[in-house]
């Protein structure tokens, strides 16, 4: 173990260190976190940006300014030289460490499962037994109106008309159990104009 990782130890968060890597990089900042499972401690310091461009990014919160900070990641076994500071030098005064917020398991369980559900919904869409012309047909009418696979058959317009193989203007039907009225047959006709002009591009 190197004299850099012993002296690296979680005790260490929000102390003022300066660190020189072999690299040749010195950081200058506060320990914002040790962790010896991934090898790496994360340096927190003030924005390195100009005065005007921090100036132009800060806004006031509460009547404060909001500060930026940077962050430095480093590989413990990267780090030459290191000092921890007996005080906080002035340069570092006014630095606060980011708070850490609590991370919610509900919430994230939450995100997972919306996530697998829009993947599954994507799937959903693709037929691997068309061509990408047929597929690039389906996804054209599934923009706007409900569409699905039924085995190779595009279903659209609520389960009302069916466009089978090979998916031409005669193969546009309506499905046996809708009523054959006026307003079914504009709809009819509308997806059959909508059929002849994707099958013409």
């Amino acid at each position: 173990m190197s004299s850099a990782t012993a002296a690296l130890s979680p005790d260490l968060h929000g102390q003022a260190i300066d660190i020189e890597t072999i690299h040749g990089h010195k950081i200058h900042g506060l320990v914002f976190c040790v962790d010896h499972t991934l090898g790496c401690v994360v340096v927190q310091h003030e924005c390195s940006e100009t005065a005007a461009s921090r100036k132009a990014k800060t806004r006031r919160v509460a009547g404060q300014a909001e500060k930026h900070y940077d962050f430095h990641i480093l590989k413990i076994r990267d780090i030459k030289a290191l000092t921890v500071l007996p005080a906080v030098p002035a340069d570092l005064a006014g630095v606060t460490l980011v708070p850490v917020q609590a991370v919610s398991a509900e919430a994230a369980l939450a995100r997972e499962q919306a996530a697998v559900q829009r993947e599954l919904e994507r799937l959903a869409r693709i037929n691997t037994n068309v061509s990408p012309a047929v597929q690039q047909l389906f996804d054209g009418l599934a923009k706007t109106m409900q569409t699905r696979w039924d085995g190779d058959t595009i279903i659209v317009m609520n389960d009302e008309i069916a466009i089978a193989p090979p998916y031409g203007e005669a193969d546009v039907r309506l499905r046996s159990h809708v009523v054959v009225d006026k307003p079914a047959e504009i709809l009819l006709q509308r997806i059959k104009t909508i059929v002849k002009n994707a099958r013409c591009r």
